[in-house]
């Protein structure tokens, strides 16, 4: 999607990989091709907008010029970019402060493949009763 996009409006379609240490690189095979381009970022999923505005800082940093974003879906009520964000999908999905989830109410299990789910366990445990919105205030 990103590509044909970029190809529409004659400028670079640019990707990201995650290094070792979860930071954001362009592959060094593209970072000489896009100084000086109109670039489109591509992106899968956007909730706050924070991962297009740091791609979109890496693409500066190579001395090209962000056109936009191309997304497959928009999921956050409040994202935000100094640049236009075309999204195939635009549905907000909830979500809860840790405290207060109802899933983790209902003991739902959590994912660790999908979002920041290995996260939450390795800091709250597996046990729902450890999870902050089980606890009694």
């Amino acid at each position: 999607l990103g590509g044909m996009l970029a190809n529409h409006l004659n400028c670079r379609f640019v990707f990201t990989e995650k290094d070792s240490e979860d930071n954001h690189k362009i592959r060094d095979s593209l970072s000489g091709l896009i100084r000086g381009s109109r670039v489109l970022v591509s992106e899968d999923i956007v909730t706050s907008g924070k991962t297009v505005l740091e791609v979109a800082s890496l693409v500066s940093d190579q001395g090209a010029v962000v056109v936009g974003a191309s997304v497959l879906w928009v999921r956050g009520k409040d994202v935000r970019t100094v640049f236009p964000v075309v999204s195939l999908i635009n549905k907000v999905l909830p979500d809860w402060d840790e405290k207060v989830c109802p899933l983790c109410k209902r003991f739902q299990p959590i994912r660790t493949d999908l979002g920041h789910g290995g996260e939450f366990l390795a800091m709250y445990g597996t046990d729902p009763i450890n999870w902050p919105a089980n606890k009694l205030s």
